[in-house]
């Protein structure tokens, strides 16, 4: 009896273990899929900031004019979107000439992307925007998101979940 009772405790830890680790899984392959957007969306127009700037509103229209537009949506409290921050940077400083990256921030405190940006260095240019505003637009319910946006304006991929720097270069690749 006691070495039922064992055997069924075995194996419902590893039921439980096994079903914990295929949602883990499951997850990741979620937040790691590149997704098409349907062709031909365009981007909304939302108004974005470049933090630390003069403060003049800036539309997203104005920056993807001249060249295709890698966008991305994160926050300073958000590991992932810290993650990708170093990628980013170093994709900017890769293809800045050929893309324009527009990474807009959705703190809610502007004093905490600031604090931020005092800790890191980078090249690129950070603008803010409006949480509220860019989840009703863009349909964001999670960050970081990225977005391409050809010169035309119009979506042509996004992906959610942070990136590693290959998996971002590979997902530039339409645009390159």
């Amino acid at each position: 009896m006691m070495k039922r009772g064992i055997l069924l405790g075995i194996f419902i830890a590893i039921l439980i273990i096994m079903t914990g680790c295929s949602t883990d899984t499951e997850k990741r392959e979620q937040a790691k899929q590149i997704s098409q957007v349907e062709q031909e969306t365009t981007a909304p127009d939302i108004p974005v900031k470049i933090v630390g700037g003069n403060g003049q509103q800036l539309r997203l229209r104005d920056i993807y004019i001249d060249k295709p537009v890698f966008l991305n949506f994160w926050a300073s409290w958000c590991p992932p979107c810290v993650k990708e921050m170093p990628h980013i940077d170093a994709l900017y400083k890769k293809y800045g000439d050929k893309i324009n990256f527009v990474v807009i921030n959705v703190d809610s405190n502007e004093g905490d992307v600031k604090a931020f940006l005092q800790k890191n260095s980078f090249e690129m240019p950070i603008y803010r925007g409006d949480l509220n505003s860019i989840s009703e637009a863009y349909h964001v319910n999670a960050i970081p998101v990225s977005f391409i946006i050809d010169s035309r304006g119009k979506i042509i991929s996004q992906h959610a979940g942070g990136m590693s720097e290959r998996e971002m270069e590979k997902f530039l690749g339409p645009i390159l």
